[in-house]
């Protein structure tokens, strides 16, 4: 098992729906769960961090990435598009087998 790697937009879609199909996106609980992309500042690129291999595939919400933070989430209160944040906040992730 790694952390998910969503190269298209069809693998988005179907991680989005089935977030969405167990989780409230107007709950007041903030959720975020963790993917396998981060900020690599020293290439000025996205990357998956279990491959070091550059992100080919967004779906940002509005105002992101905010240029803040370097890891991507999908995040409840954004519809469950992605976001990035600080990588040391503890999240729920998901996983894809290998």
């Amino acid at each position: 098992m790694k952390l998910a790697q969503i190269e298209d937009a069809g693998e988005f879609q179907f991680i989005r729906n089935t977030l969405k199909n167990h989780y409230d996106v107007h709950a007041g609980e903030i959720l975020e769960f963790w993917i396998d992309g981060w900020y690599m500042a020293s290439e000025s690129q996205w990357v998956w961090s279990s491959l070091n291999t550059k992100v080919n595939f967004f779906s940002w919400a509005h105002g992101e990435p905010n240029g803040i933070d370097q890891c991507i989430g999908l995040y409840n209160h954004q519809d469950f598009l992605m976001n990035d944040d600080k990588c040391e906040v503890a999240r729920a992730y998901i996983c894809e087998d290998e």
